[in-house]
């Protein structure tokens, strides 16, 4: 399989993926596997060759679908943001930079394949998930602690 990678040349794999040469450290490998998209986001499989395990390669078109100049600065704050946590209740982002041409950003984060809340939920119909779901609830609400604790050392508010 061939694709182009972020410099215009071929990267030839039979793995299906594209290997971006413009990344930070030339640490990450994006596989052409698409996680998901959202209004300001695609989310890729990709693959941390430092530490060896696979992780989602987020990348945001900071020109597209109608962003302003205030959500680009907000999209900024909240990726260095999400950069300096380090809680095991918070989604790990290990690293983030800008595209070569300026116009995109892209962050790595840890992969998470057991889907959303609700996909668990219909998987285990006819059980009772009510622990799990406290034991969640418990979690999310660590996380929040954790975030506001840093908010006020920091100064730095979402």
């Amino acid at each position: 399989m061939s694709a182009q990678n972020e410099r215009g040349s071929e990267a030839e794999d039979g793995d299906g993926r594209i290997e971006e040469v413009e990344n930070h450290e030339d640490r990450w490998v994006r596989y052409e596997e698409s996680l998901g998209s959202g209004s300001f986001k695609v989310a890729y499989k990709g693959f941390d060759k430092k530490m060896g395990i696979e992780v989602a390669w987020n990348k945001v078109n900071l020109f597209g679908r109608h962003l302003t100049e205030d959500d680009r600065e907000r999209l900024h704050r909240e990726v260095e943001i999400l950069t300096s946590l380090d809680n095991p209740y918070i989604i790990k982002c290990y690293g983030a930079w800008r595209g070569p041409k300026d116009n995109e950003i892209n962050f790595i984060t840890e992969l998470f394949t057991s889907g959303t809340l609700r996909d668990f939920r219909r998987k285990h119909q006819g059980i009772c998930v009510r622990d799990a779901v406290c034991k969640w609830g418990k979690n999310i609400l660590k996380a929040v602690s954790y975030t506001h604790l840093r908010a006020h050392e920091t100064g730095a508010y979402l």
